[in-house]
């Protein structure tokens, strides 16, 4: 992380003054134009295109992908997404000739991410039956195959909007998933010329559902009310699924019977213009490539945002899962937040964060993939941004003034914590202005701006009410609820537990530990044994009353691979 210098405060403070301060009082319209003295800013920087490739080291193969629309120059170099046991586990960038890179890629793919590797295989070596023998004997770990799921409990939502051909590419894919759901919905969130009609008639096992009410998150709540399966998947229309993508999802629900969503990696789908490199050098929609769980001890007084930083770890709503009935009795998605209403987004943010409030479980798994296109030309890249900040922004506000007093509190400095960040990119512009482009840094910060002056929230909540006044007649769900701190158990969790495990006998043990919590903690000290000999120790963050093996198997093995023997190095991945 990038530290301020002195002297770089004073040009930072003035800079980031006179550009934002001048782009939030230039008049715009909420749904995002741009401003004359923005559109003479879209220089392409100098950021090349990339060839996009799958490396499979299960068969040491690699496999480029075609971009959908070609490249606007010759690529430079090569992402690469790199795959172990139909899971990803890192991705890597290399410059040069496309071919030449390509040519050895997965040789040098193990030795760069030996550590998410070998995370890999202890895990593996953890979920199989006296499997532990292989960290100390030369055999090669065996690889457990989940047992099929049932994915006829599922039903895919995938929400459009005047992109018919993008919407045939992401229906193109789901029709390629291994396992099929039970259904397909396409929810019409009013397009203007009938092409997703025209788009879904080419699909017969899909069923179309329009909805007049404009925004996402009415789009969304539809497909909940719709939807006649237990399980629902939300994707967006310009994301391709994986074809593993429902396997994924409904494996983690399996692994986490607590877990109310299941949120998945995003990586693109093409880097085939400037602004799509852009887009994910600074930071894309990916969110890492280790498993993560967000929870918090409600019953002990804990807020949300004490266990949840910021939106980032949690996921996106273009890769989401979530079980009906519990996310029907939070009350839906906020139809004051989400594209197509004044706040533009964050209505994904805002049921994450309703789910870790009341103290319910959301589950980031990295091997539920999708694809996404990110925005071909710097004018929607903008327009993006400007969405991103304007959305993040409606959603504190709404927080800080509809949450209690600890959540509020806390809801207050995730809103100081992201003022830190604009300021850090605007100081990150000054020093690589090729990949933070101040004009980029600029819209972004002054559409967050504006939000607040403006009061976007208030806004997006005024047309919320009047779209359902407008369509009385459709369905709807009722208000979202707010879930609130118990004052009377406010305070720091208790902490004290130590847990003793045995590697051989780790389910049983996960099992053990959920009972020993009984609510009356918020962090586990856990000692890792094998043949009485002590290996490892440390503290794992638990934010509920339930824990899986799987989750104990994540972390046992994030601490292992500090302490692993070179003979299982040898042999992990042979």
């Amino acid at each position: 992380m990038d530290r301020f210098k002195p002297a770089a405060l004073v040009g930072l403070h003035w800079g980031a003054k006179v550009s934002t301060v001048a782009t939030a009082w230039w008049p715009t319209r909420y749904t995002g134009g741009m401003t004359t003295s923005s559109r003479r800013r879209l220089v392409d920087p100098d950021v090349s295109p990339l060839a996009v490739a799958d490396v499979d080291l299960d068969s040491g193969t690699t496999m480029p992908r075609v971009p959908l629309d070609g490249y606007r120059s010759p690529p430079r170099g090569v992402y690469a997404l790199v795959w172990y046991h139909d899971e990803p586990v890192g991705a890597l960038t290399e410059y040069g000739d496309p071919r030449a890179v390509l040519d050895g890629l997965a040789e040098r793919a193990v030795a760069q991410l030996e550590q998410p590797l070998l995370e890999h295989a202890i895990r593996d070596v953890l979920a199989t039956q006296h499997g532990t023998a292989a960290l100390t004997e030369r055999e090669t770990p065996w690889h457990p195959i989940p047992a099929p799921t049932d994915t006829t409990r599922v039903t895919v939502a995938v929400c459009t909007r005047d992109r018919p051909q993008e919407l045939r590419r992401c229906l193109s894919a789901l029709r390629n998933l291994v396992a099929p759901p039970a259904e397909v919905l396409v929810v019409d969130n009013g397009s203007a010329d009938g092409g997703a009609r025209q788009v879904v008639e080419e699909f017969p096992l899909v069923r179309y559902v329009p909805e007049p009410r404009r925004g996402l998150s009415w789009a969304r709540n539809r497909a909940l009310l719709e939807a006649r399966t237990p399980v629902v998947a939300f994707t967006d229309d310009d994301v391709q699924a994986h074809p593993r993508w429902v396997e994924a999802m409904l494996q983690t629900f399996e692994d986490e019977p607590s877990a109310v969503a299941v949120t998945g990696l995003v990586v693109p789908a093409e880097l085939a213009t400037p602004a799509q490199v852009l887009s994910e050098v600074q930071g894309g929609l990916g969110r890492g490539y280790r498993r993560r769980w967000f929870s918090s001890a409600v019953e002990l007084g804990e807020s949300a945002p004490q266990r949840w930083a910021a939106s980032g770890p949690g996921g996106v709503g273009a890769n989401m899962s979530v079980l009906r009935e519990p996310i029907l009795a939070l009350g839906g998605f906020d139809t004051g937040l989400g594209a197509g209403s004044p706040a533009m987004g964050a209505e994904d943010l805002d049921l994450f964060f309703r789910i870790v409030a009341s103290g319910r479980v959301l589950v980031y798994n990295p091997a539920a993939v999708v694809r996404h296109r990110h925005r071909e030309s710097m004018e929607r890249l903008a327009e993006q941004r400007r969405s991103d900040a304007t959305g993040i922004c409606s959603f504190m506000l709404r927080a800080i003034r509809e949450y209690d007093g600890p959540n509020r509190r806390a809801i207050m400095m995730l809103g100081l914590r992201y003022l830190a960040r604009r300021a850090r990119q605007h100081y990150r512009s000054l020093r690589h202005p090729r990949y933070a482009p101040a004009w980029l840094t600029s819209e972004e910060t002054g559409a967050a701006i504006r939000a607040c002056l403006r009061r976007i929230d208030n806004a997006a909540e005024a047309y919320a009410c009047h779209q359902a006044l407008q369509h009385p007649d459709e369905p709807r769900i009722g208000l979202p609820l707010i879930p609130q701190t118990d004052r009377g158990k406010a305070g720091s969790p208790t902490k004290g537990i130590t847990l003793t495990i045995d590697l051989d006998h780790l389910d049983d043990q996960a099992t053990q530990l959920g009972r020993l919590l009984g609510g009356r903690t918020s962090a586990v000290r856990v000692q890792v044994r094998q043949d009485s000999i002590g290996l490892r120790q440390f503290t794992m963050q638990v934010g509920s009353d339930r824990i899986s093996a799987e989750r104990l198997r994540w972390a046992v093995a994030q601490e292992l691979v500090r302490s692993v023997t070179p003979a299982f190095r040898l042999v992990a991945w042979r």
